[in-house]
C-alpha cells in the first residue's frame, strides 16, 4: 500500500493530493509494524500469562479449540470456525480489558454548535476549550471497580453473552470508539485469535521459577508493555 501511494505521488507532480516525503512513508511503515505486529504479540503474551496462572481456564479454552477443529489440524482453521469459538472471544476480550494495547487515547475537543467551550459539569467544575487535546486513560477506565468489579482479577466470564448486556457504555475501549477508533480492530482480533488457536491446540503453558507473580508495566513505552520479560514453561500436549 505504501509503495502504491509513493507511485501515485510521483505521478502527481503538483503535489496537491499525495505526498511522498520519505519521513512520512517511514513513519507509516513503523506504525504498521508497531500496531499490526508488536501489539498483537504482546496481547497474546498477556493472554498466555493469565491462562498459565489459571490452568482450568486454559483447559476449557483448549477443549473448545479442539472440539471446534474436530479431526482437522490447526492449519485447516476457517473464519467460520473462529467465529464459533465463543470462549476464545471472551478470553481475548478480557485480556484486552486488563491489558489494553494503547493505555491512553488522544482526542480533540470539538464542541457542537460552534461553541468555544464545553462544560464538564456536573462531573467537574471546569471547561474544555475548543481544539484542546484530550487524553483519556482507557487503562484507568478498564481497572475502575465502578465499571469492572475486582478489576485485577482475570475473568473471561465478564464477556459472556449475558454479561455483555450489563456493561456501562464507553467503559470498554481497547480500540477506542466512534469514527476515530482503530481501523485495524477486526484484523488485530483475528490475528490474536489465530495465534492462540495454533499454539494452544498442541501446547500448554505453566508458570516456572522465573515467572513473575505480578506484571509491572513499562511507562516509557508507547504500547502497554511489561517492564521485565515474561517467562513461561511450554509443554507439548497430545
Amino acid at each position: 500500500m505504501l509503495l502504491t501511494l509513493k507511485m501515485e505521488a510521483a505521478l502527481n507532480q503538483d503535489r496537491t493530493h499525495f505526498t511522498h516525503q520519505q519521513d512520512y512513508l517511514v513513519a507509516q511503515a513503523a506504525m504498521f509494524e508497531l500496531t499490526g505486529i508488536e501489539s498483537c504479540a504482546m496481547t497474546m503474551t498477556f493472554a498466555l500469562y493469565e491462562l498459565a496462572k489459571q490452568p482450568l481456564l486454559q483447559a476449557r479454552l483448549r477443549a473448545e479449540i479442539r472440539q471446534t477443529l474436530g479431526d482437522a489440524q490447526a492449519h485447516a482453521i476457517t473464519y467460520d470456525k473462529v467465529q464459533r469459538m465463543r470462549y476464545l472471544t471472551m478470553v481475548v476480550d478480557e485480556t484486552l480489558r486488563k491489558y489494553p494495547n494503547v493505555p491512553i487515547l488522544e482526542r480533540e475537543c470539538t464542541p457542537i454548535n460552534k461553541k468555544r467551550f464545553v462544560a464538564l459539569r456536573p462531573y467537574a467544575d471546569c471547561f474544555v476549550r475548543r481544539g484542546m487535546p484530550v487524553y483519556i486513560s482507557n487503562l484507568a477506565i478498564h481497572h475502575d471497580p465502578q465499571y469492572w468489579p475486582e478489576p485485577a482479577r482475570f475473568d473471561p466470564e465478564r464477556f459472556s453473552p449475558e454479561n455483555r448486556t450489563l456493561h456501562m457504555p464507553m467503559s470498554y475501549l481497547p480500540f477506542g470508539a466512534g469514527p476515530h477508533n482503530c481501523i485495524g480492530m477486526a484484523i488485530a482480533q483475528m490475528q490474536i485469535k489465530l495465534g492462540l488457536i495454533h499454539f494452544l491446540h498442541t501446547h500448554r503453558v505453566e508458570f516456572c521459577e522465573k515467572t513473575v507473580d505480578n506484571i509491572e508495566f513499562d511507562r516509557k513505552f508507547l504500547l502497554l508493555s511489561n517492564k521485565s520479560d515474561i517467562y513461561l514453561s511450554v509443554e507439548r500436549c497430545l
